[in-house]
This record gives structure tokens, C-alpha cells and sequence, in this order.
């Protein structure tokens, strides 16, 4: 964050932290005060390269006839993961979560 965005938000902060006591993890909110709800319904792990092309278009990533879901999400994989040595070529072990949101 900026200089120049502190001098704004330290008078928020200020006001937030005098109206709630305190900060509070969000962990502590209750469930009333959430935005959204999300039910688990799969949890596992796998190899990076085992991604289904159903899974990469749940990801974002557009197929077409020239182009699958997968070989988007290897570029949208690479591209914050690289630099930290998490290449896709690497093939790391990932956790896959799979969810539904309720409103």
C-alpha cells in the first residue's frame, strides 16, 4: 500500500477499531454476518497436470475448437505460480475444492 493511500485509511482503521473494540479475526464473526456460505463438497489432492477439462473450464478457462480448457489453464496456472517455482511443468501436488455457494 501507497503513502499516499495511508493517510485515508488510518482514519478508517481508526474509526473501525473504536466502534468494534478492537479488531476480531474474521474467523470469530458469526455466521449471520457473512456475505456468502459455502458447502465442501469434494476435497482431495492430486497432481497439477491430472486437472480434468471439466475441472479447467470450472477454473475460467474457455475450450473451442482450437483450444482446450486445460492448455488455457496451463497459461493461467503459470503465470502467478512460475516465479514462485511452481511451474507447471513441475507438476506440483494441489489441493482440489470443490464447492456451492449458497445465498
Amino acid at each position: 500500500m501507497g503513502a499516499s493511500n495511508s493517510k485515508f485509511r488510518r482514519p478508517y482503521l481508526e474509526l473501525d477499531a473504536k466502534e468494534s473494540g478492537g479488531w476480531t479475526p474474521s474467523i470469530h464473526m458469526p455466521r449471520w454476518g457473512s456475505r456468502i456460505t459455502l458447502e465442501v463438497l469434494v476435497v482431495r489432492v492430486e497432481r497439477l497436470q491430472e486437472i480434468s477439462e471439466a475441472d479447467a473450464i470450472a477454473e475460467g478457462c474457455e475450450s473451442g475448437p482450437t483450444f482446450t480448457g486445460c492448455g488455457n489453464y496451463v497459461r493461467l496456472w503459470d503465470s502467478p505460480n512460475a516465479a514462485r517455482g511452481y511451474r507447471w511443468d513441475v507438476n506440483p501436488w494441489v489441493w482440489v475444492i470443490g464447492f456451492r455457494r449458497h445465498t
